[in-house]
């Protein structure tokens, strides 16, 4: 009997009198199943291997501690998800992987076709995008689009799916296929709505699960740094601060006389991600953090602009520890004479009739939001790499099994 082999053990289960475990089994007979030969096996007994080591070995990782516990916790997480959405009126729906949107607009997609493409253009004559879908297709970056044309049929959508980004990003937060919670309302006309339905989701699902997988969340947090189940408990128990954009940029510019460039930054800049660890350890109290009204060129085309600075968004973006953005979500554009004139300006509009079609026929003020689930679980339990958290991850010249 080997460690890593799989057995078949019959028995009795009973009560256990020692500490730490409610039950026990008094085996009375035990086969091998599966041996393992430890020599060719990459984990031993009662070793630690650093998460470098581990992620070479994706077909075994599931089977240690952490990473079962890690997968258990993911599980019970997309349930509180779905508590989440459903206790407040939402219909669960299904959107395509495939997709002709680049729905973020910024290039970073991976483009489909068929295999046998070579050959099929060669004898047609014709390209494989016109073969096929009889346009380029791509796998999606956001479910958002598709979301908005169900809100208006059931008012409260949401799903939960892959979404993959061709971003060449090698940090401990970005990988290149990860899983999104999405959701989509009419009737929406107040950035403060989406606020609210975002700080709910999250903590319902820390919430859940603290109160019921005590001991999956035991098994994560060894690794974690002292007191940080605590902090994010108390961060919990609070509402999240709230900034708009331009109050961050105030607060990175007064760092002047510190020690660090945090202050090199402009109303206009994006924030990077030193800016946004700043914002969330010094005006965040260590917790989330709502950054709101972002200047109108940082954001997609279909934000809707503020009635009261026509030069920002009314949009958020919700920042983290470890996670950094967690979530995004804006007021949508529902004037089509505006959105129309965005596209045409971008030179894109050819590329959405239909998604003027839905402003134009008995459109409704709606908003949205994307929640990073994989990032949450991060923040939640002070994983430093996402790799960690994704049960099988890829990201740039990454892509084993």
């Amino acid at each position: 009997l080997s460690y890593g082999a799989a057995v078949q053990v019959l028995g009795k289960l009973v009560a256990s009198a020692h500490k730490g475990q409610e039950f026990e089994v008094h085996a009375e007979d035990i086969t091998v199943l599966g041996p393992c030969d430890v020599k060719g096996y990459p984990f031993h007994a009662r070793k630690t291997y650093p998460p470098e080591y581990i992620r070479s070995f994706l077909h075994f990782r599931p089977r240690l501690a952490k990473e079962a516990a890690m997968l258990r916790l993911r599980s019970a997480a997309l349930m509180a998800v779905h508590t989440a959405f459903q206790s407040q009126g939402f219909f669960h729906v299904h959107t395509p992987i495939l997709t002709s949107n680049d729905c973020e607009g910024g290039g970073n997609v991976f483009t489909v076709k068929p295999m046998n493409q070579q050959a099929a253009e060669k004898e047609s004559g014709k390209s494989s995008e016109e073969l096929f879908f009889g346009r380029p297709a791509f796998l999606t970056v956001s479910a958002q689009l598709h979301l908005e044309a169900v809100a208006m049929s059931l008012s409260k959508v949401y799903t939960v799916g892959p979404t993959f980004r061709a971003e060449n990003c090698n940090t401990r937060r970005h990988v290149c296929e990860f899983c999104m919670v999405e959701a989509e309302e009419a009737f929406v006309t107040s950035l403060d709505t989406l606020l609210q339905r975002t700080e709910y989701v999250v903590k319902k699902v820390f919430t859940n699960l603290v109160n019921s997988s005590n001991h999956d969340v035991a098994v994560i947090m060894r690794d974690a740094p002292s007191a940080h189940l605590e902090t994010v408990q108390a961060a919990m128990e609070k509402p999240f601060v709230r900034m708009t954009y331009s109050e961050c940029i105030n607060v990175l510019q007064s760092t002047r006389n510190e020690k660090s460039s945090l202050h090199n930054i402009e109303w206009g800049q994006d924030l990077g991600a030193d800016h946004e660890e700043y914002l969330v350890k010094h005006c965040g109290n260590g917790g989330p953090l709502f950054v709101t009204h972002f200047p109108s060129p940082l954001k997609p085309f279909y934000m809707k602009h503020s009635t009261h600075q026509s030069s920002t968004v009314e949009g958020f973006d919700l920042l983290a520890p470890f996670g950094g953005e967690l979530c995004g979500g804006s007021l949508r554009e529902d004037d089509p004479t505006v959105l129309e004139e965005r596209l045409q300006t971008l030179g894109i509009a050819e590329a959405f009739p239909w998604y003027l079609d839905l402003r134009k026929y008995g459109s409704a003020p709606h908003g949205g939001f994307g929640l990073g689930f994989d990032r949450m679980l991060q923040y939640f339990f002070a994983v430093k790499n996402i790799r960690d958290v994704v049960t099988f991850p890829r990201w740039s010249h990454h892509c084993s099994m």
